[in-house]
């Protein structure tokens, strides 16, 4: 085994790895590594990495590197891939760098590590850093290799810490944003887009099909600009990708106008005019599925703004398509009428018809979305009053009104009563529910999550509006749902701790910007219980809100600038709080004690003596640092309060009070921890003020 042996990141490059064991290791290249290992030389830069071979003097189970492994065995046969993105069975593509190393020195400066991001060969400058990737030493102007000293080390022997990196495009680094979202299933990644992206399309995109196509883009692009595209480096060819994609839809439609002037033979057919484009991304395999997006906007295109041809038949077989743009005797069909009734209705202008001229022949075509050519939905289907309707969801009557009165339920079936609902509608809004992107989180415990039912009906958000906001959100992306099993409300799943964020922020909206005493107890990092002494004291005042006294966000910005809680800092540099007392004494540091009903009172530093007591952490190290996962006592207690709230008992109280005894008997812990220890102290305290 090697002497130091440090786990990989998650999203960690395999290859990156493998170069941070050898650094660590204090060899000169990763060949040491691998002769450790027995793996040749030449097997470093191939996708068939057998990382068996180096889990073996890493001292774990290949399978622990598997989530970083560039292939996998699926029914027998193997696979490639990254971060488990499937990339095929062969790699004549090449989607995947590993000969030809390219790096952004800043990320790694930051983090320590090389991403997976950087072995994408679509991967042609840094999203975060929005600058083109190293690729060639700036000293000995080599390109960079994988058998070098260091992370941020050249073979040569000089720093790659400092070395130049151009600034690229908006556009370009945008997208290479998207493709990092799409690697590490981040959507929360792309909120500071500067430009106008089919962004949720091309998140539901694999990426394969993203690395395939997105280069073949933007060589129709160029071509479109007069450009060569055969002689283009990497980065131009996805920078003139971007720029088809970054203005959507305006963007795409200005590129196909150029693309379609392109050549002499002048074809009568949408279709045939684009043939190769159409050929190259709508019918290859594997990835012409994928782009069904792409062809729908492509399609409407043709519709909608070009004159030059008719659209063929066979195009309009897409349903997106289908739905919105008919032919005249379809349009007849669906308003159920006669061709000559239409006809009438076209020369009285009560139904627009674009005319499509092919050679001698012209063609109508009807868009369904233009006011005057709506089709009326179906009357079938039962129609619900208000509570029957929000029984139908498994929402609170209250929430529903709002949805409607905002838009957000979409109502397309006139009922009889103003206040009705039409099963339809609800249908389609539960369909709606149900089709929203669920991050991939298999590894989320139950206890951590909880139903949308549970949360409109548990949570006090302080007012239906609230509460309504939170469905738009899910609805919008803007909170995510972990798991899915159907569209009803008792099947879509959150984590309990994004909920607990949107609910706080909700209040903390209706109130004004204050706090609760639980909310403003979090931000200090202190006990909820000492925070009606620090009013009593004058360290914090309380303002009146609507269910309770509320604490402003400028007094606790206020108290946090001059304060710092013994428990938070002993929480963020990993000791316990008596440890740190015991420094503060021994540094004569001076201390603000708030005593609590019971035991120990609750204790806070200057934060200009923070610093000092770090120092003094430094110079009198704990004997034995304290690990994560040591609290033995604290896993217990978690343990213990998830399962009353999964059979549904409350908590054990002596009064108003969490019954300590009860509890430590229930558990089978000494009473005394809760007085000593401060995280389960605060784990009771946070559970007694949610119910």
């Amino acid at each position: 085994m090697l002497v130091r042996t440090p786990l990989h990141h998650p999203t960690e490059s395999l290859l990156g790895y493998v170069l941070r064991l050898s650094e660590t290791n204090g060899y000169e290249t990763p060949w040491h590594v691998l002769s450790h290992a027995g793996i040749a030389q030449g097997a470093m830069l191939t996708a068939g990495f057998p990382v068996d071979c180096l889990a073996k003097i890493l001292g774990r189970a290949a399978q622990d590197l598997a989530g970083i492994a560039y292939s996998a065995n699926v029914d027998g046969h193997r696979e490639f891939r990254l971060l488990g993105h499937p990339l095929g069975s062969g790699l004549n593509t090449t989607p995947l760098r590993l000969n030809q190393p390219a790096i952004c020195p800043q990320c790694i400066a930051d983090h320590g590590f090389i991403d997976a991001f950087f072995d994408l060969r679509l991967a042609v400058a840094c999203p975060h850093h929005r600058c083109e990737l190293l690729t060639h030493c700036p000293t000995c102007s080599d390109p960079l290799s994988w058998f070098r000293p260091g992370l941020l080390t050249c073979k040569c022997g000089a720093s790659l810490a400092e070395a130049p990196t151009a600034k690229v495009s908006d556009e370009l680094a945008d997208l290479m944003a998207i493709v990092w979202a799409t690697l590490h299933r981040r959507q929360e990644a792309l909120l500071n887009m500067q430009t106008h992206w089919p962004t949720h399309d091309l998140l539901g995109t694999p990426l394969r099909a993203l690395a395939l196509k997105l280069p073949d883009l933007g060589g129709f692009q160029r071509r479109s600009m007069g450009h060569a595209a055969e002689a283009a480096s990497p980065t131009e060819l996805l920078d003139a990708a971007a720029k088809v994609l970054s203005n959507w839809p305006e963007g795409f439609h200005e590129f196909l106008g150029r693309l379609s002037s392109i050549g002499d033979d002048i074809q009568h057919t949408f279709g045939k005019r684009h043939k190769l484009f159409n050929k190259r991304f709508f019918s290859a395999r594997p990835c012409g599925k994928d782009f069904i997006w792409l062809r729908n906007e492509f399609v409407r295109y043709g519709l909608d703004s070009w004159s030059e041809a008719v659209v063929d038949q066979k195009m309009l077989r897409n349903d997106q398509a289908g739905r919105r743009y008919v032919s005249k005797r379809e349009l007849a069909r669906l308003m159920n009428v006669s061709q000559a009734t239409l006809a009438s209705w076209v020369k009285q202008g009560r139904i627009d018809l674009k005319v499509i001229k092919a050679n001698s022949q012209l063609r109508y075509v009807a868009d369904t979305k233009d006011a005057r050519n709506q089709v009326p939905e179906h009357q079938d289907g039962a129609i619900l009053d208000a509570r029957k309707a929000a029984a139908y969801l498994g929402i609170p009557v209250s929430v529903l009104t709002r949805l409607k009165a905002s838009g957000a339920f979409s109502v397309t079936h006139q009922a009889q009563q103003k206040k009705a609902f039409h099963q339809a509608d609800l249908e389609k809004f539960k369909l709606l529910l149900g089709a929203v992107p669920v991050a991939d989180t298999q590894t989320a415990s139950d206890d951590s999550l909880i139903s949308l039912f549970q949360v409109l009906a548990e949570y006090r958000f302080h007012s239906s509006e609230n509460k309504a906001e939170f469905v738009v959100a899910y609805l919008s992306g803007r909170v995510t749902a972990v798991q899915r099993h159907s569209g009803e409300s008792k099947d879509i799943y959150f984590r309990k701790a994004d909920v607990d964020t949107f609910v706080s922020n909700s209040r903390r909206q209706s109130a004004g910007g204050s706090y609760s005493f639980r909310d403003a107890a979090k931000r200090i990092g202190c006990d909820p219980i000492v925070m009606p002494k620090l009013i009593a004291d004058g360290h914090l005042e309380a303002e009146v809100g609507r269910e309770g006294s509320r604490i402003s966000s400028e007094r606790i910005e206020q108290f946090t600038s001059m304060y710092a809680s013994i428990c938070g800092l002993a929480r963020e540099m990993n000791t316990s709080s008596n440890r740190l007392l015991r420094l503060c004494d021994m540094g004569a540091v001076p201390l603000m004690q708030v005593q609590r009903n019971s035991g120990q009172p609750t204790s806070f530093v200057l934060r200009q003596d923070v610093e000092t007591l770090k120092r003094l952490a430094i110079l009198h190290p704990a004997r034995k640092p304290k690990a994560l996962d040591e609290n033995r006592t604290v896993a217990t207690v978690r343990m213990y309060l998830a399962e009353l709230r999964s059979l549904g008992e409350p908590l054990p109280r002596r009064g108003d009070k969490p019954h300590r005894l009860a509890i430590a008997k229930a558990c089978g812990i000494d009473r005394g921890v809760f007085y000593r220890n401060e995280d389960a102290l605060e784990l009771i305290a946070s559970y007694a003020a949610s119910e």
